[in-house]
């Protein structure tokens, strides 16, 4: 495993050296656990310096030395218990600071002198103009395990009604029969709304942290999540626009495209726009701050309803909530959104009229330009940066200064793609070196193709022979390596032209794999073992005639979870992500 990162690192090491040139004695600071943070002072200083020239080899040169910084950066590593420790404490100081917020109370009168009180007024005006029309949607369970672990749909509905808090069954009883005319099952007893934290292994750096909320409770923050979606998201406010584009979309749950294209646009452009990202926002925002800007709406008393009022920690300590929600609740991201949306909205209007002593009407930012928002990224013009910064810190939340954009330079990055003069900068990184369990074999075939596909053959080469080396065969034949000349099917994909399939089909009868011609496809297959999604591999789930009936009534559709990206293989988001499971099936050769 060690011999596989150092191999890879030493490869990469090579590239600097014979393509540009990169010091001999420099290359021994690349590639470790390290180096990452010098990808941060050399972000800074491609944004700050306009560049001396602008062509392919300067981007190259960029792009080559921040994958060697940060080459693993996402490793996956188990986490100490130091790491839990700090993460957990971290978590605590960031719910005290939600706690803590207060709005300042000379802003608190009207439309006066004070330019925050104006943009924090405006801000929950918009908000209760674009919610105005919002109707809840149709309640489903989430994906992943519960704050019972329940993980199986089978358990999930077994104790859907019993485990259901006080103000969750008082507001949306009607939401836990699967008919009106089905009997109610009442609650076990009378609880209160909770949620527990978990550390998740994520990456050398520590745990991810995430929030499981009861079952119940999710069952119905689907539906308010797909009532913002359908409701809310779609009111005529939330079009903007940027030159060569018309009526765009300004705020996204699923599309990251859109900020991830005008990201690519402002690098090349700096002087329009500035990318910006929050820190930890999802733990700052206070539920103060959301009961202020969403006060009066019908949204706000279905969010009042399912909200976790305490949480319980691994050290078994019980912690009142300050924030609005952790992640793991459903209406966690689209309140993040709107929140952020409303404010850098009323920040531009606010600069743009800093001598109007009326409040303005609502229907007047149908056709002005908007911030442009996806989760807490978020994409401003340059000229308001600053300002919204402020109103940001106002708000209790905080700005990464590292991963925020706004110079002259032409660097920007949003939602997981990096710009520099309008030309793909985003590193590949190493997540995972354990080849020998099938996770982290799939992981690196993945790489490989990545590789391949970027211009990085003397990488992929070393890679491949590593994949070659460490294959296995599964008691029914299954190889975990295979080669095909079909996009998108699993395995190795061989780029050889129109002579593509004839050596995929070579190489898997070279290294033993197992083939077979699909008499009602006509397809090539080869006998692979791999990771797919649960929902294909799994046999459907024992379940009552009442969870049927759930299923039939209540929900009656399948809500959309996929993330759509520029680069999809990149696009993770843990409430997005379907588990998968480890299986033996046939994959494509070629047609």
């Amino acid at each position: 495993m060690n011999d596989l990162k150092q191999d890879l690192s030493d490869a990469l090491k090579s590239i600097l050296a014979t393509r540009h040139g990169y010091p001999v004695g420099g290359l021994d600071a690349l590639c470790t656990v390290e180096s990452y943070i010098d990808d941060a002072s050399l972000l800074a200083r491609l944004d700050n310096n306009p560049p001396n020239m602008d062509d392919d080899g300067t981007a190259g040169y960029v792009r080559d030395l921040r994958m060697a910084l940060k080459w693993v950066y996402k490793l996956r590593a188990p986490c100490s218990t130091n790491q839990h420790e700090e993460a957990i404490n971290a978590f605590v100081a960031r719910n005290d600071s939600a706690t803590q917020w207060r709005l300042r109370i000379d802003v608190r009168s009207g439309w006066g002198e004070s330019k925050l009180g104006r943009v924090m007024l405006l801000a929950r005006q918009l908000i209760r103009h674009v919610t105005a029309g919002y109707q809840i949607g149709k309640p489903s369970h989430g994906p992943g395990t519960s704050y019972y672990r329940y993980r199986l749909l089978f358990e999930k509905y077994a104790y859907l009604e019993r485990d259901a808090p006080d103000l969750v069954w008082k507001r949306f009883s009607d939401f836990f029969k699967p008919s009106p005319q089905s009997d109610a099952v009442d609650p076990f007893d009378s609880k209160e709304n909770s949620c527990r934290l978990a550390c998740v292994p994520k990456d050398v750096r520590g745990p991810r942290l995430v929030a499981p909320h009861m079952a119940s409770a999710v069952w119905v923050q689907q539906a308010i999540l797909e009532g913002i979606e359908e409701s809310v998201l779609n009111h005529p406010c939330f079009w903007s626009f940027w030159p060569g584009e018309d009526r765009i979309r300004s705020v996204s749950l699923r599309d990251q495209t859109i900020n991830q294209r005008l990201a690519r646009y402002a690098s090349a452009n700096p002087s329009m726009y500035a990318t910006l990202d929050l820190k930890d926002a999802s733990d700052l925002v206070s539920w103060r701050l959301v009961c202020y800007l969403f006060s009066g709406t019908t949204l706000l008393r279905d969010l009042w309803a399912v909200r976790a009022r305490t949480i319980s920690l691994p050290d078994g300590r019980t912690l009142k909530l300050g924030m609005h929600a952790p992640m793991g609740s459903a209406v966690c991201f689209p309140v993040m959104a709107l929140t952020l949306w409303a404010l850098g909205t009323a920040v531009m209007y606010v600069l743009d009229h800093e001598w109007c002593r009326y409040r303005p009407n609502s229907k007047e930012f149908w056709a002005r330009a908007k911030p442009f928002v996806f989760g807490d990224d978020v994409i401003i013009g340059v000229q308001y940066a600053q300002a919204f910064k402020t109103i940001l810190t106002q708000c209790g939340l905080r700005c990464n200064e590292k991963k925020s954009f706004s110079g002259p330079g032409g660097f920007r990055e949003s939602c997981g793609t990096d710009w520099y003069r309008g030309r793909l900068v985003t590193p590949l990184m190493l997540r995972r070196d354990d080849i020998d369990c099938i996770e982290g074999y799939t992981s690196l075939v993945s790489l490989y193709n990545s590789l391949v596909r970027e211009g990085y053959e003397e990488i992929s080469e070393v890679l491949l022979r590593h994949l070659i080396a460490r294959n296995r065969f599964e008691k029914n034949g299954a190889s975990w390596l295979a080669f095909t000349a079909r996009e998108g099917s699993y395995g190795v994909l061989v780029h050889e032209g129109p002579l593509s399939a004839r050596y995929a089909y070579q190489l898997n009868r070279r290294i033993g794999a197992l083939q077979r011609r699909n008499r009602d496809t006509r397809a090539m297959e080869v006998l692979t073992h791999t990771l797919v999604p649960e929902s294909r591999t799994r046999v459907p789930e024992v379940t009552d005639s009442r969870a049927r009936l759930y299923e039939a009534l209540a929900c009656g559709h399948r809500r959309e979870t996929e993330i759509v990206s520029l680069r999809p293989r990149d696009a993770s988001f843990g409430w997005a992500l379907e588990r998968t499971r480890a299986t033996s099936c046939w994959s494509v050769v070629f047609d």
